[in-house]
């Protein structure tokens, strides 16, 4: 989530700006920019897209950290849904990933990770709910413990996936057939928008 603070109040800014930086460790990702002048603020305007813009004049007081954290939360769920993010929450953060960043999702001991072109998350969830909840058109069941976003899929040997960044995940016996037909079928659509 990316947000621009402007106030002429340089220690409501500061405050603001440490409200977030504690949200930070709970939500990612998350930019801040505070702006003191209106050139500034108009100029960031003009050259980047902000999620949340915050324009206050001198404040009379200031929320308490807990409401301040609730507020950050909720902009940040709505700026995720807006842009057509999945969220999930591990441990105590929540992070919104676009389809587009996730590789695939696995399971191992009951505990769901999700994997991404950054790095990879514990999350807590199931990969029936993730299965039902992401789009059939572009994830696969290869796997009772696997799915995987088709648009990452280099090709499939026969008993393996191989994703474009060289991970190589295992298809079961009995996925085996359905998954290289929607494989095949979405590689197919790809190749006809082009």
């Amino acid at each position: 989530m990316r947000v621009l603070l402007f106030c002429r109040d340089e220690g409501w800014i500061r405050y603001v700006e440490n409200g977030f930086r504690m949200c930070r460790e709970n939500l990612e990702p998350l930019e801040v920019e505070g702006k003191m002048t209106e050139g500034a603020f108009l100029k960031c305007l003009r050259t980047k897209q902000y999620d949340v813009i915050i324009m206050h004049g001198v404040p009379w007081k200031k929320a308490s950290w807990g409401t301040f954290f609730q507020l950050v939360e909720k902009s940040f769920q709505e700026s995720a849904r807006r842009r057509r993010k999945y969220m999930w929450h591990f441990g105590r953060t929540a992070i919104a990933l676009g389809e587009q960043e996730i590789y695939y999702i696995q399971s191992e001991n009951k505990l769901v990770t999700v994997y991404t072109v950054n790095g990879s998350y514990r999350v807590s969830t199931s990969m029936k709910a993730e299965e039902a909840r992401l789009p059939a058109e572009h994830f696969v069941r290869i796997h009772r413990n696997c799915l995987v976003n088709m648009e990452h899929i280099k090709c499939m040997e026969e008993k393996q996936v191989i994703l474009a960044n060289g991970v190589s995940l295992e298809v079961s016996e009995r996925r085996r057939r359905m998954a290289a037909e929607r494989i095949r079928s979405f590689g197919e659509g790809i190749r006809g928008l082009s």
